[in-house]
């Protein structure tokens, strides 16, 4: 196995979004020198699925992070079919960040 101490830094979070990590990827742009940043999205993303069916009942730290898919989703909400919607809003996710 290679060695990959200190040769990827790695964030994750709920939706793939940048915008609720960007310190952390500037960390890892400016102060560790990444020369690869790369940001993937995924399918049947819990995420969405959770913002598109409603997520009052969630804790505030979890509204707080999922408030970031706003604009992601008001580009779908005239999707009719729940499915539709969701894949839709996935691959926009994906352009978005």
């Amino acid at each position: 196995m290679p060695d990959t101490i200190n040769k990827i830094f790695k964030i994750e979070n709920i939706g793939n979004q940048v915008l609720s990590c960007e310190g952390s990827v500037d960390y890892g742009v400016l102060h560790l020198k990444t020369p690869v940043l790369m940001i993937l999205g995924h399918s049947d993303c819990g995420a969405i699925k959770a913002y598109l069916k409603g997520f009052n009942e969630e804790t505030y730290n979890i509204k707080r992070e999922l408030d970031f898919l706003l604009p992601i989703i008001n580009k779908t909400a005239n999707e009719l079919n729940f499915e539709k919607q969701l894949s839709t809003t996935i691959q926009h996710n994906i352009d978005y960040q």
